[in-house]
């Protein structure tokens, strides 16, 4: 999955060698980017094309191997700096800090952990961090108030697809769209939905029990944002491999043998 997404996203055209060496690099106030640029090492490779592709395809061929040959602890350790370094790069020279490709890290983090006993730990742990983001980001909303605004849904589907619905009034997401605006209950009623569906992955705290509930979820939730939001969050179905109990099939298939 990690392969997939990141070939992906040469097709969307944000590889460190597609970003055209970026002429304004901030760091924002992230203490580990300040660490990092004091060695000019993101500067360096953000300023020259080849080293950018040689990231770039460095990872492609780490994650290539990696697939074949997972337990190659150094091959891991490699894979995880050089999605670090692409993350500086690219996250300095868009000026944002995406949230989107936080699974791409600690997944890639992951791969470094070969031992049978702490695998599962590892899992448990990354699948309770998993919880914790899609709970934090519905808690934000309550927190705020904003989950209670009525005119909240509404106002944010015209800031969101302000230009769609300017210049192509017809187009068939715009009549969507303004079919919901135009019906302040049935975007509140969405709204509602979201914000509830991410407050229930509470659940994956005590149980998991519900946890093909809470995948499918997760992936209505990644769904929906990009066609009514068009905000992409497709890495986070990266998390969805968590909601699988990898270890117990492990022991079924020992035992079947």
């Amino acid at each position: 999955m990690l392969l997939f997404f990141y070939l992906l996203r040469y097709w969307q055209g944000v590889w460190l060698s597609q970003l055209a060496q970026p002429l304004y690099i901030h760091v924002r106030a992230d203490y580990f980017y300040w660490l990092a640029h004091l060695t000019n090492i993101p500067q360096t490779i953000s300023a020259s094309p080849l080293l950018s592709l040689g990231v770039d395809l460095s990872i492609v061929v780490s994650l290539f191997f990696l697939a074949y040959r997972p337990f190659i602890r150094s091959l891991a350790y490699l894979n995880l700096g050089l999605i670090i370094t692409y993350l500086l790069c690219f996250h300095d020279g868009t000026l944002h800090h995406s949230h989107s490709l936080l699974p791409m890290f600690f997944m890639s983090a992951l791969l470094c952990v070969k031992s049978p006993i702490s695998w599962p730990l590892a899992m448990a742990a990354l699948r309770f961090y998993a919880c914790a983001t899609m709970l934090m980001a519905g808690l934000w909303k309550v927190c705020r108030g904003t989950a209670f605004d009525v005119e909240q849904m509404a106002a944010i589907l015209q800031n969101q697809h302000i230009e769609l619905l300017y210049t192509q009034p017809d187009a068939f997401f715009s009549k969507v769209y303004l079919y919901i605006i135009e019906r302040p209950k049935l975007a509140f009623m969405l709204w509602q939905g979201a914000i509830w569906l991410e407050l229930s992955f509470v659940i994956g705290f005590f149980t998991r029990r519900a946890d093909a509930y809470l995948l499918f979820a997760l992936l209505a939730f990644i769904v929906a944002d990009y066609f009514l939001m068009s905000l992409y969050f497709f890495e986070f179905s990266i998390w969805g491999l968590l909601f699988f109990r990898v270890a117990d099939l492990g022991q079924k298939q020992e035992n079947t043998s």
